[in-house]
């Protein structure tokens, strides 16, 4: 009368259910480096002291890295007792200094 088997007529398999899960976690994590890959960066990241932060026009936040990139629609956040260098498209490099955000309105040369 009572069975182990599920509405389709078969077994749950474990291992059968990690591998979904994983999939999705997979393609789930794709997401975000998409906008990463959709656009041409505005700038790059060329060093960090301490911590900073771009915020996304999306809302999507990610750490600043030096060598990665920022964009159109960025904003910049650089904490107490920290610093970021970021060259510009068209070679101007901006210092980010301590407790300041900037917003990246257009590339050089837009």
């Amino acid at each position: 009368m009572f069975s182990s088997e599920n509405p389709r007529g078969r077994e749950t398999n474990p291992k059968e259910l990690a591998a979904c899960w994983s999939i999705a976690a997979v393609l789930f994590g794709l997401l975000w480096l998409v906008p990463l890959f959709s656009a041409e960066p505005a700038g790059t990241v060329l060093q960090v002291q301490g911590a900073g932060r771009a915020q996304s026009s999306d809302g999507v936040v990610r750490p600043l890295i030096a060598g990665r990139g920022v964009y159109v629609g960025d904003t910049i956040t650089v904490p107490e007792a920290s610093y970021a260098v970021i060259r510009f498209a068209a070679r101007e490099v901006v210092t980010v200094r301590a407790n300041t955000t900037v917003h990246v309105l257009r590339a050089s040369g837009v």
